[in-house]
């Protein structure tokens, strides 16, 4: 993965430029798209997209634990009356298997900042205030404050 083949997209509403990459990775969860974040009117330095290479790697090889750990928010959801109620009120099905909850995960993000944090970023329909972060770090996948 080449720093020139990330291209800048629209800035929109943002604070911050973000670069994205023309190949998306292709995962059970459905497509992720690779970004680099960075401040307004900067541009990605190398060492994000080699940070970026490493993180796509690193999703590849461990894509069913990533996996799991969205799965395993979504049963804790279909698991609390509560929060069960809410995935209904945002048109989440209830007790789905692992490999049908991909439609419901948009978007989905392997995301490099400028200060060389990587993330797997994933919007899930049913938290879509927040969002799900899941950062390799110690060397395994944890779930983190975006």
């Amino acid at each position: 993965m080449k720093l020139e083949e990330f291209q800048k997209q629209p800035r929109g509403a943002h604070l911050f430029d973000f670069y994205k990459h023309p190949v998306s990775v292709p995962s059970s969860m459905g497509d992720f798209t690779i970004e680099m974040f960075v401040g307004m009117n900067e541009r990605p330095t190398e060492r994000m997209a080699v940070i970026a290479s490493t993180l796509v790697d690193q999703f590849r090889k461990d894509e069913a634990v990533i996996a799991q750990l969205v799965y395993d928010e979504y049963v804790a959801m279909c698991s609390s009356p509560h929060l069960r109620d809410r995935l209904a009120s945002n048109g989440v099905e209830p007790d789905l298997p692992i490999g049908a909850i991909g439609k419901y995960l948009d978007p989905r993000i392997l995301e490099v900042a400028d200060d060389g944090r990587a993330l797997v970023y994933i919007g899930p329909d049913w938290d879509r205030e927040l969002g799900l972060c899941i950062e390799h770090k110690g060397g395994g996948w944890a779930k983190t404050d975006p």
